[in-house]
């Protein structure tokens, strides 16, 4: 695994694992900006008690997750593979063509709040775009936007 960002990887942020591990690594600063013991370290038990001592917990925003099926996919990419070979086709002439969505005012899947708040929804602005590009990589574009 990488490291991506503040020293955290990829799987971690994946994870939700941001807010807690910021929170850990602001407070280790913060202690030692004071002068504090050499010793101290944020544990994920310091991070309980201090959410209880305050009346802070982490709300989780959960998403849908996509199911796939792999055995047709692996089907897929063995058909298609034949299928460039018997048309003799180059890297530069196999498009590839997406559409998502891009969340323009998307907030982070989990935020502090005291015991008293409850969960919110997330924001469901977004657009949808269409991407395109070659399997050589040659060629990127985008193709159109609608707000959804």
């Amino acid at each position: 695994m990488t490291p991506c960002f503040y020293g955290l990887t990829q799987k971690e942020l994946m994870e939700n694992q941001l807010v807690e591990q910021l929170l850990k690594k602001r407070a280790v600063l913060l202690h030692n900006k004071m002068g504090g013991n050499e010793d101290f370290q944020a544990s994920e038990g310091w991070l309980n008690i201090l959410g209880k001592r305050h009346g802070i917990h982490v709300l989780c925003i959960y998403v849908e997750k996509l199911s796939s099926d792999r055995e047709e996919a692996t089907n897929f990419f063995k058909k298609f593979e034949q299928l460039v070979k018997k048309k003799a086709l180059l890297k530069e002439q196999v498009y590839n063509v997406d559409e998502t969505g891009l969340y323009h005012r998307m907030l982070p899947t989990k935020t502090l709040a005291s015991r008293k708040e409850a969960a919110e929804k997330r924001s469901k602005d977004r657009v949808n775009v269409s991407l395109c590009g070659n399997a050589a990589g040659t060629v990127l574009c985008f193709i159109s936007a609608s707000l959804y």
